[in-house]
């Protein structure tokens, strides 16, 4: 499959979603409880509801997209770009991919989640862009795909329970880079950082977190 290069360097990849525009069109059709009968009650709770799946999209491959790229290798440390719009999204998706085939020989991708998240929405956005010549990263099944999802380990496999990267880089000792005020952002936050276009922060946290993968990942003898 062209991962066969021993002395290929991995590289650790972390991305940060939003829902994508015109998330409202694409969702099945909401409906009150059949015990609603007031109007305005069930007019509320359609909106409430609209604004629940508004804030879920950032997490389903089919409704979201890419706002910002993390890349992290040892010698080259961390190579962060943001995506305000689909266009800049499609050039840095673009990027990515000609960075993973790496002139033929295709490089071990190692990711937290990944294998559940970062690499499907990678695919996913790639298909939905247009981008055809995109690498299929070969993650399904997960058990047999060539790249290292730290969640997978840590969990061996999903038999023990999961817990966050930060939660991890403190049980094995890893020191994270940023100061308090970017520490204290969680991916949640994302969507909302990016309505504000708090870029700067979208920027930080991505940086953080793909740097914080990598160490792990040295901690635990995959990289």
């Amino acid at each position: 499959m062209g991962y066969e290069d021993e002395n290929l360097q991995p590289f650790v990849l972390d991305i940060e979603t939003t829902a994508r525009p015109g998330i409202e069109a694409l969702l099945d059709a909401l409906a009150a409880p059949s015990n609603y009968k007031d109007e305005a009650k069930i007019a509320e709770f359609k909106a409430d509801k609209l604004r629940t799946l508004i804030e879920r999209g950032a997490l389903d491959i089919n409704l979201n997209r890419i706002v910002c790229f993390g890349v992290w290798t040892p010698d080259e440390g961390p190579r962060v770009v943001i995506a305000k719009t689909e266009a800049e999204e499609r050039t840095h998706l673009a990027a990515l991919g000609l960075y993973i085939l790496n002139g033929g020989h295709r490089r071990r991708i190692i990711s937290f989640n990944g294998l559940s998240f970062d690499l499907l929405t990678c695919i996913r956005r790639a298909q939905l862009l247009g981008l055809r010549e995109f690498p299929s990263l070969d993650v399904v099944p997960a058990w047999k795909s060539p790249h290292t999802d730290l969640m997978r380990l840590l969990t061996f496999d999903g038999a023990v329970s999961k817990h966050s990267l930060d939660f991890y880089c403190r049980i094995f000792g890893i020191e994270a880079p940023e100061t308090d005020d970017i520490l204290c952002i969680s991916g949640s936050q994302i969507p909302q950082l990016v309505a504000d276009e708090r870029w700067d922060l979208v920027e930080a946290h991505c940086r953080c977190d793909v740097i914080l993968t990598g160490r792990l990942a040295q901690r635990l003898g995959v990289m």
